[in-house]
């Protein structure tokens, strides 16, 4: 429990002295919006106060709820200790109480404090009893932290047979020195050190990359790996300093047009395990092509950043480009860089990614094709050809093909574990299907060091028996298994109609994307009591939670969403049913608050109120599944669930809206003619 605020936490934040420390400051006064996306604060230490603080990005868009003499966890900020002026840039924070009465301490103003040596004899960062109850607290967080556990609760609350999500930042390295590479060799077989590109055919080639190297990179010392950025906070239209290590590399490729020239790219991650790209064009791209290796530690400096307007190649929200005023600084190995970021997902999830997503999966091959030769009909071309079919622990078979040196590459064998990151989402005859992009990662039965998962993964696949491999599903299409309607963009009207079509069919599963918003949100039940670890239903038994399924007892439950809700669109209504991860994104907090809120006599009506309130009339798109269910009498009845749910983007709106009246116009003509 925090109990007091973090002192010279102003000084700090102003001179950007500890970049990692998180600060604990009150704001004295609610933030004042001066601009979009910009708030003024006056925030104090308990024994200085500062007039000239901002909320900007992500602070700045859950900061209206806050109230005076809240107290905020600063979690990240802006280093604007190089600007002629003082102030102080947050960036992002969490609310630690929003129940606060009084100013903390006596502070003064930071320039008088500073003048006087840092000594103000009335200052105070002690907390006041009153506000340190556990509920007050938990109420007001806009996230509530897992509770104390006697039995430690896992890492990721999951309840059904392949998790939505699992990201992880694996720490040690197995990577290939191409962009999609082979892995098989033990973590400490990578070169770290050497940054030139070895030819062996060529030594007229590797002479010139080793003269590259001394007269484009250097060595880091210890002076440069000070005042360093982080790639989160990374502002477009800067020239910026960040440590990284080097994800992968691009090769040297010439572009044609009116600005024709050469560029290649590296992808880089931080030690937050962030991740962005950077580009090298022309002359800049032939002098540092080849020095990079997978894998290097490097230094950049005084690179010019910008917003990733094109996400199919470039990772993050923002890019870097390399020009002749930038360094970049080899520097030796950092274990607290990571050295790959798979957030992964599973086969199962295709049915709820839209063509052209990306995604991270690790699957087990099931069958693998002998390379076969096709002429390609755009060019008459003869190309490589492998067919793979592979699934995961959701039980569900997909086919991912392998064209060019990729499929001579890859003799994978059944039973073979393979990594894709970043492989594309494809749609053929309305199946999902993986595609091997451009940006895509291969891993063939890498280090287990690089990727924890693969444990788990192997022990499931040898606990199988041949009646569980038995059941294992291809993705489903409209022709094949159940009947499945996926043709996703639709409008609750035709969904109805679809239900009543279909309703005799047991087996009837349909999925539909609906553009719709929320109208109203049952009050009870809101959520149920669940075991940290199977989910299932717990019950309170004096002072701990016992859930009788694992025989185990916890201090606190875990409290997961069974919402009742009620979606329009401009066509009809209709219920649905959403559970635990969605109903976060709904209500922005987990289960937890509401029963806090329960428990709170005093203000938890007005909190519960509050937070349902704020949750209505929100636009989203629904991805929703109905299926027929039995309820407790044995009677059929069909069931509509929110099975995914994604924010409005308006750029995507409006593409829409433009493809929707080109077809139009098209069929308009058409009649015409």
């Amino acid at each position: 429990m925090v109990t007091q605020l973090t002192k010279n936490a102003i000084d700090s934040l102003i001179n950007s002295t500890n970049p990692d420390e998180q600060y604990v400051i009150q704001v004295l006064k609610a933030p004042q919006s001066v601009a979009e996306n910009l708030f003024k604060i006056s925030i104090s230490d308990g024994y200085s106060k500062f007039k000239k603080g901002y909320f900007v990005s992500d602070a700045a868009a859950k900061c209206q709820d806050l109230k005076d003499f809240s107290i905020i966890r600063c979690k990240k900020y802006i280093d604007d200790s190089n600007h002629d002026k003082e102030r102080i840039i947050i960036s992002n924070f969490d609310v630690v109480y929003a129940n606060i009465q009084e100013i903390i301490g006596k502070p003064i103003e930071y320039k008088q404090y500073k003048s006087q040596g840092f000594v103000n004899a009335d200052g105070s960062i002690t907390i006041p009893q009153q506000y340190l109850s556990r509920n007050a607290q938990l109420l007001q967080q806009a996230q509530v932290s897992q509770p104390k556990q006697m039995v430690t609760p896992p890492v990721s609350n999951i309840n059904k047979p392949a998790p939505v999500v699992n990201n992880t930042v694996a720490q040690k390295p197995a990577v290939s020195n191409q962009n999609i590479g082979r892995v098989n060799q033990n973590p400490q077989q990578i070169n770290k050190s050497a940054p030139v590109k070895q030819n062996n055919n060529n030594n007229n080639n590797n002479n010139n990359n080793n003269n590259k190297a001394n007269s484009s990179l250097q060595n880091s010392t210890d002076t440069d790996e000070q005042n360093l950025e982080y790639i989160k906070n990374l502002q477009p239209n800067s020239q910026q300093t960040i440590k990284v290590r080097i994800t992968k590399k691009g090769d040297l490729k010439s572009f044609k047009g009116d600005k024709a020239g050469k560029l290649f790219s590296i992808d880089v991650i931080d030690k937050y395990g962030d991740e962005c790209s950077v580009s090298f064009f022309n002359e800049i791209a032939e002098q540092y092509d080849g020095l990079f290796k997978v894998g290097q530690v490097i230094i950049m400096k005084q690179f010019q950043v910008k917003v990733n307007n094109n996400r199919q190649y470039n990772k993050g929200d923002h890019t870097g480009t390399i020009n002749k005023e930038s360094k970049i600084l080899i520097c030796q190995d950092d274990p607290q860089i990571p050295f790959i970021k798979l957030s992964r997902q599973y086969i199962s999830d295709l049915q709820n990614k839209n063509k052209g997503d990306l995604i991270d999966l690790i699957v087990i091959v099931k069958s693998d094709s002998e390379i076969k030769t096709m002429t390609l009909k755009k060019d008459n071309q003869q190309q490589s050809k492998r067919d793979i079919i592979a699934f995961d622990e959701s039980l569900i078979e997909t086919e991912i093909t392998l064209w060019g040196e990729t499929a001579k590459e890859y003799d994978a064998k059944q039973g073979d574990i393979i990594v894709f990151k970043d492989a594309r989402i494809g749609e053929f005859k309305d199946k999902k299907q993986i595609n091997i992009g451009y940006g895509t990662q291969i891993f063939l039965n890498p280090d287990e060091q690089l990727f924890p998962q693969i444990q788990s993964l192997q022990q499931w696949y040898r606990g199988l028996n041949p009646d569980q491999m038995s059941t294992i599903q291809k993705v489903q299409n409209n022709e094949t298994g159940p009947r499945e309607v996926t043709s996703f963009e639709s409008s609750l009207n035709i969904l109805k109609e679809e239900i009543q079509q279909h309703n005799k069919d047991p087996d009837m599963k349909i999925w539909k994307e609906i553009r719709g918003q929320i109208m109203y949100i049952k009050e009870t039940p809101l959520y149920y009591n669940a075991c940290f670890d199977c989910k299932k239903k717990i019950q309170r038994n004096n002072e701990v939670w016992t859930c009788q399924n694992c025989n185990k007892d916890f201090p606190e439950p875990d409290s997961r969403y069974i919402l009742s809700l009620n979606i329009s669109d401009s066509t009809d209504t209709i219920w649905v049913s959403a559970f635990d991860e969605v109903g976060q994104k709904i209500l922005g907090c987990k289960g937890d608050v509401f029963r806090y809120a329960e428990e709170d006599t005093e203000h938890g009506i007005e909190t519960k109120k509050r937070l349902l309130m704020a949750a209505q009339n929100k636009e989203y798109r629904f991805l929703l599944l109905t299926k027929q269910e039995r309820d407790q009498n044995g009677l059929a009845r069909d069931k509509t669930v929110i099975h995914a749910i994604k924010d409005m983007q308006p750029a995507y709106e409006a593409k829409k809206i433009l493809n929707s009246l080109d077809k139009f116009l098209e069929i308009e003509n058409g009649n015409q003619s």
